[in-house]
């Protein structure tokens, strides 16, 4: 389906889609939500109540039972949640399109709602502030039925963020349990040997790598590496894995996480395969967790580039090393 074809809130859909956003919209709202926070004071705990509740005569004692300056804070607080909505329904809204949104196929259905019913809470939030703004101004306004229409507003705007929230979590564990690979191979005209020593002889990385550029450990099934890789153009990084598998001339892998299992984890395999007079060295990495849908995009062709630099300065060493045999 081309973009052009696509309705208004499809197009918004796509557009919220974006990793980059979903941060941005989570830098910009936390600080306004401290703001509503603090200018609440120890009224906060009121809150809830005089939002939620049906009774006008619990709203009336509710109101009456403050002080002045408690009066003028919740007056007050109704400043940055104007705001407040708008931004937590762009965050969610876009926090559950970037876990949804699939480039080049149309959206499903029930995506679309789930992306929705974050603006359908801020709607009903806005509802709810205009309605107790008009009460305050004048309260022979508190009529039975404005409480009832600001209380049911509350809970269908605490039910649909709610709704929201649970939907983020259950995506971002099927998320974290998804894979992806990055997939490279060379010919090297070496035998298995060659290969495997080189590939397995850690501190000496730094002398051939682009990748990897400094390494430490020992090959060996369940030791402890220490890694430094450098994608081209970015910055080194620095990870600690664990080998999961080291068979002298047929593979050698590990496994690492990013501040822990589940968030960003990625297994890092390579095998040595015959091929003809030499081998195939397939070089591959596994990744998932919850912060993969949001890194993939900006991390995917780096690292693939990363691991053919590292191919074919070992393909490049490996065949010297064979020559001088």
């Amino acid at each position: 389906m081309s973009i052009s074809s696509e309705s208004a809130f499809v197009r918004f859909y796509r557009r919220l889609a974006r990793p980059r956003l979903v941060l941005l919209l989570a830098v910009l709202y936390l600080p306004v939500q401290v703001t509503v926070g603090k200018v609440l004071g120890h009224i906060a705990p009121d809150l809830l109540l005089i939002q939620t509740t049906f009774c006008r005569s619990t709203f009336l004692s509710i109101l009456t039972s403050w002080s002045p300056a408690e009066l003028s804070a919740y007056r007050n607080h109704f400043f940055p949640d104007t705001a407040l909505p708008i931004l937590y329904a762009l965050f969610l809204g876009s926090f559950i399109a970037a876990l949804t949104n699939h480039e080049n196929e149309k959206p499903e259905r029930r995506n679309l709602v789930l992306f929705a019913m974050p603006f359908m809470a801020g709607f009903c939030d806005l509802l709810e502030n205009a309605a107790h703004l008009y009460m305050l101004g004048d309260y022979s306004r508190i009529t039975a039925g404005m409480v009832f229409a600001s209380a049911l507003a509350a809970w269908i705007k605490w039910l649909l963020a709610g709704a929201s929230l649970y939907a983020i979590v259950g995506l971002s564990v099927r998320k974290a349990r998804e894979q992806r690979r990055l997939y490279t191979e060379i010919e090297i005209n070496a035998d298995a040997g060659t290969v495997w020593n080189i590939l397995t002889d850690l501190s000496r990385f730094s002398d051939w790598n682009p990748f990897i550029v400094q390494s430490r450990g020992r090959a060996l099934p369940g030791a402890i590496i220490e890694c430094h890789p450098r994608v081209p153009g970015g910055r080194v990084h620095s990870f600690t894995a664990t080998v999961t598998a080291a068979e002298p001339g047929k593979s050698f892998a590990w496994l690492g996480h990013t501040l822990f299992p589940g968030f960003a984890s990625g297994e890092h395999i390579f095998e040595i395969l015959p091929a003809g007079r030499g081998v195939t060295l397939v070089h591959r990495m596994d990744f998932w967790g919850v912060a993969l849908p949001f890194a993939w995009k900006y991390m995917e062709e780096p690292t693939r580039q990363g691991f053919v630099l590292m191919n074919e300065a070992l393909k490049k060493r490996a065949e010297a090393t064979a020559g001088t045999r």
